[in-house]
């Protein structure tokens, strides 16, 4: 009996949601391009190798992450949209699913963010 009351308490423990959420995290990533006059000068062959990721947030779950997302989106793009100075650089700016790009003021920037769980790195490390 004591065995069984051990095993159970064991379980309980190593099953609580304080374990598990610690295991099954969300980390929101931005990546960015920006492409100007001097990478045009000296292209890189591949487009990756101008990618830049930066770690945004983390969440206890993909739809809270995903929540985040867009908020983070739309605080982005409202941001960007007010510092536009005229309509003509305004319609350069375009926001679709994850992705925000900015190709005004005679540079391109993509920036795209990505809820994946906290045990990948989109760096590659």
């Amino acid at each position: 009996m004591k065995t069984v009351a051990i095993s159970v308490f064991l379980l309980g423990t190593l099953c609580s949601p304080g374990i598990m959420r610690a295991e099954c995290t969300w980390a929101l990533w931005e990546s960015k391009i920006i492409i100007n006059a001097a990478t045009f000068s000296r292209p890189p062959k591949d487009l990756s190798q101008l990618e830049r990721w930066t770690f945004v947030d983390a969440f206890m779950t993909k739809p809270d992450c995903q929540d985040g997302k867009e908020k983070t989106m739309n605080d982005l793009y409202v941001s960007l949209s007010k510092s536009k100075k005229d309509e003509e650089q305004s319609e350069k700016l375009t926001k679709e699913k994850e992705t925000i790009t900015d190709s005004s003021q005679g540079s391109y920037t993509r920036i795209k963010f990505k809820c994946i769980p906290d045990t990948i790195d989109p760096r590659g490390k």
